[in-house]
Formats: C-alpha cells, sequence, structure tokens
C-alpha cells in the first residue's frame, strides 16, 4: 500500500514536470530559443558576464534552450578556441547568418532579427 502510494506522488511528480517542460517549450520565450537552435544562431559570452546573464535571463525559464557557447575557458563546456576564431570581442555577442551583433538584445529584436514570427 504504501508502495502505491509513492509511486503515485512519483507520478504525480513526474507529470507536473512535463506539464512545465511543455510549457515552456510553447512560450514566446521557448518556442524562440528553439527557432534559434534550429537557425544555428549562436550566443557567445562568458559565465561572469553580467549583461550575458541578463540576456539569458530575458528568456526565463527557456534560459537552457538558449544556444549559448561558454568563450571563458575556466567557464563551464568552454568553447574558447570557437570565440577566438569568430573574433568575439564583448559578451554577448550574437551569430545570426553569419554576422557577429554585440550586446544584449531583446526577444523582439532576435526575433526580428532572425525572421522568426511565431
Amino acid at each position: 500500500m504504501i508502495l502505491l502510494a509513492v509511486m503515485a506522488v512519483a507520478l504525480t511528480v513526474i507529470r507536473g514536470e512535463q506539464e512545465q517542460a511543455i510549457a515552456v517549450n510553447q512560450s514566446f520565450a521557448g518556442r524562440l530559443a528553439q527557432h534559434l537552435q534550429a537557425t544555428d544562431v549562436k550566443m557567445y559570452g562568458a559565465f561572469w558576464c553580467p549583461h550575458c546573464r541578463e540576456q539569458k535571463a530575458a528568456f526565463g525559464d527557456a534560459a537552457a534552450l538558449v544556444p549559448y557557447v561558454e568563450c571563458d575557458p575556466r567557464g563551464e563546456r568552454p568553447q574558447a578556441g570557437l570565440c577566438k576564431t569568430k573574433n568575439i570581442q564583448s559578451y554577448p555577442t550574437w551569430e545570426i547568418d553569419g554576422r557577429l551583433f554585440e550586446g544584449a538584445r531583446s526577444l523582439t529584436d532576435l526575433a526580428k532579427q532572425t525572421g522568426y514570427h511565431g
């Protein structure tokens, strides 16, 4: 009986997490982040950069979906060589259609720049 109760609670938690993931994916920010991934857009940044944190925060719960490239070799999963090859000079820098755009962008601006009409 206790096992059934534990299983019921576990299923409820899993269902709640799935519903939350669906909600994030269906939000404007979630759909935009998925579009950025699909169109090979990149956000280059550094873990210590306050503007990068603010840029990710603009995506809310969908921040983990942002196609982020860590440029500082001390950061998590760094790609410092790629950042050097791309000549990234400031953070955040967005790469859209092979062009670099320095500075944070609003979600609306990113949508316009990338042709997202969600």
